[in-house]
């Protein structure tokens, strides 16, 4: 990481809550909690803490249903047995606080 501005306001900025979009298997093993990770492009902003939306998607439209999950862990960039460009984000559900 360099040590510019830009990436010093990225890594102490608040967290935040990005939409993303699952294949229909994927949203399924995400619900069930068989998948408890994704794979998405490094060039992504996302940090420890923020919150997903995950849309379940059937190849040509949203079905309407949706998963809110929270970032737990996001590899290093060159981790072993991720594709070079990729990272892999631990992701957990959310709890309610009551």
């Amino acid at each position: 990481m360099q040590g510019n501005a830009s990436n010093k306001r990225e890594y102490n900025r608040k967290p935040i809550t990005t939409e993303l979009k699952l294949s229909s298997k994927e949203w399924k093993d995400v619900l069930l909690d068989n998948k408890m990770f994704i794979i998405e492009p490094e060039n992504q902003s996302f940090k420890i803490g923020d919150t997903l939306i995950l849309r379940e998607w059937t190849g040509k439209l949203y079905t309407g249903w949706r998963l809110t999950r929270k970032i737990s862990y996001i590899s290093p960039f060159g981790y072993p047995g991720i594709k070079r460009g990729f990272v892999a984000i631990g992701i957990v559900e959310i709890e309610d606080k009551k």
